[in-house]
């Protein structure tokens, strides 16, 4: 009796010994099953994150190189303005003091007498009202007789220097006053002064 009590419990024990660890592996399994599905989303989301963060850079990245060439080429359009400006006053400046009296007499007699030869009985010369006495003496001067008669000195208020010179009949006009010849040499130069900027900007 006492031998069938003993296997009795140890049947019950051996039973509950072997339910006990299959319970404990089944709660192993599972935890270890849940664990591996929270590394795994664990995973994703870090991939997530990165790819979002690459993402961000790089359209950080792009914007910034974007911004840097916008301010690059405002930086060189700023520059080639204010050396336009520049160049602009230098040539307006020294235009002025090159047209001297005595070159307007030399330009004038050149013009004068090119006309007189194709039968022009008349010219006007107009200078700035404030140069018209030194200008008119110096024209003058150089003409012959007979042509600075038939040629008239016409005073103007704030034509500053140089002339403009026309027949009076008005068949020929031409425009040699000190903004007009600055504004075709600025004309000729703000190109080649564009080339050059562009040229050192490539190098």
């Amino acid at each position: 009796m006492e031998t069938q009590l003993q296997g009795i419990i140890d049947k019950i024990h051996a039973e509950g010994v072997q339910a006990a660890e299959t319970r404990a592996h089944e709660i192993i399994s599972g935890a270890e099953r849940r664990a591996a599905q929270k590394h795994a989303e664990a995973q994703r989301h870090a991939d997530t994150l990165i790819d979002e963060a690459k993402q961000t850079v790089a359209k950080l990245e792009a914007g910034g190189r974007a911004a840097l060439k916008q301010a690059g080429r405002d930086t060189i359009l700023s520059v080639q303005n204010k050396l336009n400006a520049l160049l602009a006053a230098v040539i307006t400046e020294e235009v002025g003091k090159t047209l001297k009296p005595e070159l307007i007499a030399t330009t004038v007699k050149t013009i004068v007498t090119g006309w007189a030869n194709n039968g022009v009985t008349g010219v006007e010369v107009l200078v700035d009202e404030q140069r018209q006495a030194e200008i008119e003496t110096a024209v003058r001067a150089a003409l012959a007789k007979e042509v600075a008669a038939k040629t008239e000195i016409t005073p103007v208020r704030g034509l500053g220097s140089g002339f403009r010179i026309g027949t009076k009949d008005g068949a020929a006009y031409f425009d040699f006053s000190g903004d007009s010849v600055a504004e075709v040499l600025i004309a000729f130069l703000n190109p080649r002064l564009t080339e050059i900027m562009r040229e050192a900007v490539a190098e």
